[in-house]
């Protein structure tokens, strides 16, 4: 069965943080989402003993901080004693490591062409969207999953960008907002971690993921447009339906992606569970499903709640 491009343009715009989405600034609100709030945030209360923390299931995308977070979200933001985010793009030195690090492992081993990997037709849009910005010779170094990080800023590019695109992505929000509070931010995982992502799917995968991105690039993005649209009004189903497309259609990527995260970011945050008020903001595919952070939250022995009785994603 042929993949949706959305299914892998999800997958880089949803559920990574990418540094393109930190660098455009980071004042305490995002743009107003495009669609009225019509479901609860994605939001979690975890309690063991002590003091209550909470999950909160993001987008990698510019929608507005209050309508995401919510009422209650909104105070246990404020109130908590640390935040944690996948990465802290709010600090320049995290965005200047993970550009260095991408950097160093961006290119193919010797002898190796990214022409010679990817099917002609994918080659030439490659070729003719970083005409002027990218030299034929530097693009047949890169490796696979590397051209795929940096090619949607050049789909969009002279393009009129929607609101989510302009503004600073929910996680620069929320950190910014964190900080202008005095709470501590902490990241959940380091650049070389997050590169690593990326670069331990394979090549295969890095090349399926490119072929995929320029297969229809136009129509990728507004599939994630509309995914972020959802995002926005809290539509439960239309995010599952993405995130199971993804795990039955991708499997090596949901693993890298999500699944060995989340196992990483449960042994990260548990010596801070039950002695600090956590606020732990990661994106929304992360809470859903049997190897979830909620569900493997639950299987250590705490006691994890949807915040306002919707259906648990869990």
């Amino acid at each position: 069965m042929r993949t949706r491009p959305a299914t892998l343009a999800l997958a880089v715009a949803l559920v990574t943080g990418l540094a393109s989405l930190g660098a455009r600034g980071a004042p305490p609100r995002g743009a107003r989402a495009s669609s009225p709030r019509v479901g609860q945030p994605f939001l979690w209360r975890v309690e063991k003993s002590g003091p209550p923390s909470y999950l909160f299931g993001t987008v990698h995308a510019g929608v507005d901080l209050d309508a995401a977070l919510g009422p209650e979200g909104i105070a246990a933001l404020d109130s908590a004693d640390r935040g944690f985010v996948e990465l802290d793009l709010t600090a320049p030195e995290t965005v200047e490591g993970l550009s260095r690090v991408a950097l160093a492992r961006a290119e193919l081993p010797p002898g190796s062409s990214l022409r010679a990997l990817v099917r002609p037709p994918t080659w030439d849009r490659l070729v003719a969207l970083h005409q002027g910005h990218t030299s034929v010779e530097t693009l047949g170094r890169m490796e696979p999953w590397f051209a795929t990080m940096i090619t949607p800023e050049r789909v969009i590019a002279g393009r009129p960008r929607a609101a989510w695109e302009r503004a600073p992505a929910l996680d620069v929000a929320i950190a910014a907002r964190a900080k202008a509070r005095g709470i501590t931010v902490s990241a959940l995982e380091t650049p070389l971690d997050q590169v690593a992502v990326f670069s331990s799917a394979g090549r295969k995968e890095g090349v399926a993921m490119l072929q995929q991105l320029l297969a229809d690039p136009d129509s990728a993005r507004d599939e994630v447009e509309g995914l972020v649209g959802a995002y926005a009004s809290a539509d439960d189903r239309k995010l599952v339906k993405a995130f199971g497309r993804l795990r039955r259609r991708r499997p090596v990527l949901a693993e890298v992606l999500l699944f060995r995260r989340n196992e990483r970011w449960c042994d990260r945050l548990a010596p801070w569970l039950g002695e600090s008020r956590l606020f732990v903001a990661a994106g929304a595919f992360h809470m859903f499903g049997d190897r979830g952070l909620v569900r493997l939250l639950r299987e250590r022995g705490y006691r994890v709640e949807r915040v306002g009785g919707r259906r648990d994603l869990g």
